[in-house]
């Protein structure tokens, strides 16, 4: 995990929950590994939690999912135990490991970026001559740090009723 924000990326992704993770993976998934530094899109997933698992980290310990695992979950990795597994009930601590073993991956295979206790101010993006984006985050690390990044392609608001 990053606790530094890069000054610049192709994508920001804000939300490292369910859909976040989703259009990291799906998107990262079309490059090849072997090539990170010059195929890959620079991604960074901001959220307001410490890691990622978007309203997971917030529910109760008893919580699970109430529809087979085999349909949660990202494209390129499997939440249930097997694949033999089609009735398989996550609980709250599997998804969790689950979120980060995924934002794991993306930053060993893809150079994403995670970057936890952040808050985006979308009122604050502005469009720059160049047509790619600013946005302003702010960390909290203790203290609170407010930071900026360009964004060059996309910025992507995967939060839900926040």
């Amino acid at each position: 995990m990053a606790d530094t924000l890069p000054s610049e990326c192709d994508y920001l992704i804000v939300g490292a929950g369910a859909s976040g993770l989703a259009f990291a993976d799906s998107l990262l998934a079309h490059f090849p590994t072997s090539e990170v530094e010059s195929s890959s899109p620079k991604v960074v997933i901001a959220d307001i939690h410490s890691t990622p698992g978007g309203q997971w980290n917030d529910s109760y310990s008893f919580v699970r999912l109430h529809q087979p695992s085999a349909g949660y979950g990202v494209e390129t990795e499997p939440l249930e135990p097997s694949s033999n597994d089609q009735v398989h009930l996550a609980s709250r601590e599997e998804i969790l490991q689950y979120y980060q073993n995924v934002m794991n991956k993306l930053e060993k295979t893809h150079g994403a970026t995670f970057v936890g206790n952040s808050k985006v101010d979308l009122s604050g993006t502005k469009q720059l001559d160049d047509g790619t984006w600013e946005c302003q985050l702010q960390q909290h690390h203790g203290e609170e740090i407010l930071k900026s990044i360009v964004v060059k392609k996309r910025l992507v608001d995967a939060r839900y009723l926040q």
